[in-house]
């Protein structure tokens, strides 16, 4: 039997009035579902809908990493805010723990199955002083109500000051075998690696 496995997004499924909004939650949601009616007596298909993801790679991304680190460091210029973070919160899965899920899906998952994973949930603030701490940074991070720099309002799927907080099932992570409680430590490996 060949076996396929769709990576999503969590909105459709925590956030499900966003679908009628929000273009991209509403293609999210139509890729989930596109994607699992495939399925059939020869072909498993099953789809892993996580938040947004602790994780980077060479390239762009590690050196935007970078800058958040010199920042949570305390080495601000012109072009750094002070230490805030916007209001709201959301759940965050590392891209270790993705991978363990996606695996997992893959190996155990039961076909036509969309599949909530998540790790923890932070407020923004609770994310950025996490990193703060990590790089040994000595400021405290504090909620201001406008755009952040490393976290634009267009990344913020829910909106700004929205929390995006669940539990993803205790069953399915157990059956999809994906590690939780990764966030701290993988903050701790890009800071290393950065």
């Amino acid at each position: 039997m060949q076996r396929f496995v769709q990576v999503g997004s969590c909105y459709h499924m925590v956030r499900p009035e966003l679908i009628a909004t929000d273009l991209y939650v509403r293609a999210r949601q139509d890729a989930d579902e596109g994607a699992r009616a495939l399925a059939g007596a020869d072909f498993a298909v099953t789809t892993v809908n996580p938040p947004p993801i602790v994780g980077m790679i060479p390239g762009s991304s590690a050196r935007h990493f970078a800058r958040l680190v010199r920042w949570a460091r305390g080495e601000r210029d012109d072009r750094f805010p002070p230490l805030v973070a916007p209001p709201g919160g959301t759940n965050y899965l590392t891209a270790r723990s993705l991978a363990q899920a996606i695996a997992g899906a893959l190996e155990r998952g039961t076909s036509g199955t969309a599949y909530l994973v998540g790790d923890q949930n932070l407020t923004y603030a609770e994310y950025f002083q996490m990193l703060v701490d990590i790089v040994g940074g000595s400021g405290q991070v504090r909620v201001r109500d406008a755009e952040h720099p490393f976290l634009p309002d267009r990344m913020i799927v829910p909106g700004r000051g929205a929390i995006l907080r669940y539990e993803p099932s205790a069953d399915e992570t157990a059956l999809l075998g994906y590690r939780r409680d990764d966030v701290a430590a993988m903050l701790t490996e890009m800071v290393a690696a950065s």
